[in-house]
């Protein structure tokens, strides 16, 4: 149940902050956003997205980690992990659409 390569574009705002970035894997638990505007670990995050078929997603979660945290971070495009807090039936049909 690996993560699942993806190019969605996404709107994400938290307190204080917003920005945009490119979903480029994600699995039931969380999601990765390639982005320049990276919020700080353990930061709320509200998350938007469209999705062929499903039309528009949105979740919440929490920062779990950025490219910066991470080893070889420096070396890698700016981006964050974020941990979904709750299920959402939209984002897991998206899920099961993608895995067939």
């Amino acid at each position: 149940m690996g993560r699942i390569r993806t190019a969605l574009r996404a709107r994400f705002a938290g307190s204080g902050f917003e920005g945009t970035g490119n979903i480029v894997n994600l699995s039931e638990q969380g999601l990765f956003v390639r982005t320049p505007q990276v919020p700080p670990p353990g930061q709320a995050v509200r998350l938007s997205f469209s999705a062929p078929g499903l039309g528009r997603i949105a979740v919440r979660g929490l920062v779990w980690w950025t490219t910066a945290d991470s080893p070889g971070g420096r070396h890698q495009p700016p981006g964050f992990g974020m941990r979904l807090l709750d299920e959402f039936e939209a984002y897991g049909r998206l899920i099961e659409n993608l895995r067939r």
